[in-house]
């Protein structure tokens, strides 16, 4: 059974050496929400922190806008086709104690098993099935469906999207 891997759309390298320089910042910022919130602010702090509430709030919306547009331009590169859904697994998640009385948890996990088309099966020519791991609420929008279209690059097609994760 091959299984499926997300693409990586608009991937960044991270650079965490300028925790050093941010980190200072982020403090001054905390406290002056905290004298704000908690009504010892100046209205000049007051003025501040409405402007940096509002320059994140567009920073979050440029980064929105960013991603979707990369995911349109890997999307507009893709090869498109419609996979049969063979096998659906569900094991909802919970917590256990072992005989020592140590609580144990699991995390709920959902997957799908798809039929391979025929560029998944010259990558994997000994594998028929290919195993999708996807979040729960997905898995329930996918219930009814016996067929997916899925999104890929045909010299990568084991890493795919389903249509719906768009």
């Amino acid at each position: 059974m091959a299984i499926r891997n997300k693409p990586e759309i608009n991937k960044v390298a991270s650079d965490d050496s300028g925790g050093c320089i941010w980190l200072p910042f982020q403090i001054i910022i905390s406290l002056i929400f905290v004298r704000v919130l908690s009504g010892y602010g100046t209205i000049q702090e007051k003025y501040l922190s409405v402007g940096i509430v509002l320059a994140y709030l567009f920073w979050l919306y440029r980064n929105q806008i960013k991603e979707n547009q990369a995911k349109e331009k890997w999307r507009s590169t893709c090869s498109v086709t419609w996979l049969a859904v063979l096998d659906r697994h569900s094991r909802s998640g919970g917590s256990n104690e072992d005989e020592y009385g140590i609580a144990h948890s699991r995390r709920s996990s959902y997957y799908l098993e798809l039929e391979m088309n025929a560029d998944q099966r010259a990558v994997a020519p000994n594998d028929k099935v290919v195993r999708v791991d996807i979040g729960g609420s997905l898995y329930n929008r996918l219930l009814g469906r016996e067929t997916l279209c899925i999104y890929y690059q045909p010299d990568k097609p084991l890493s795919f999207f389903i249509a719906e994760e768009f």
